[in-house]
């Protein structure tokens, strides 16, 4: 009986960390754990333009990316981890920002918070009255390979493409 409670709770566990991954993934939610072959990403992202990527942590065992899409008002960031020698990489999350203007900017890789440097935070910038202003924020949690949402206060961010 104590093991049959155990594995239950083991899985309760375990699906709770997995459930993480998507919150913030919109319509893209099937996007999550997929994996996609470089060759075919037109099949997968279709409408989509691709607008930035960077290396968000380099590991021992893995490098994980972010990788900006948009299309209209709408932009994805995907935390990725590229394997079979980056010919293709497996989406371990998405995050679905809608209604972002062309004078907003999407930030990655060029943020700090409290004046230190962190490659794993995604801002929202919207432009108001000709200044960027921090809006939203999110971290990708290495850890537990899922965005999480932070607060934009104390974040600075500087500015690769103003539009």
């Amino acid at each position: 009986m104590k093991q049959i409670a155990f594995s239950i709770s083991l899985f309760i566990m375990s699906y709770g960390l997995s459930a993480q991954s998507g919150l913030f993934a919109g319509n893209y939610k099937k996007w999550v754990k997929k994996e996609v072959e470089v060759q075919k990403e037109s099949d997968t992202f279709k409408g989509f333009q691709f607008s930035a990527s960077m290396t968000v942590l380099e590991d021992v065992e893995m490098d994980y990316y972010l990788y900006v899409y948009e299309k209209g008002s709408t932009r994805i960031v995907l935390l990725i981890t590229k394997i079979k020698d980056a010919l293709s990489y497996i989406i371990q999350d998405v995050l679905e920002i809608k209604n972002v203007r062309l004078k907003d900017n999407i930030q990655t890789g060029s943020c700090s918070i409290k004046g230190n440097y962190d490659s794993k935070l995604v801002v929202l910038e919207k432009n108001i009255r000709g200044k960027q202003i921090n809006i939203k924020a999110w971290r990708a949690d290495i850890d537990k390979v899922h965005f999480t949402a932070t607060s934009p206060k104390g974040i600075n961010c500087i500015a690769e493409d103003a539009n």
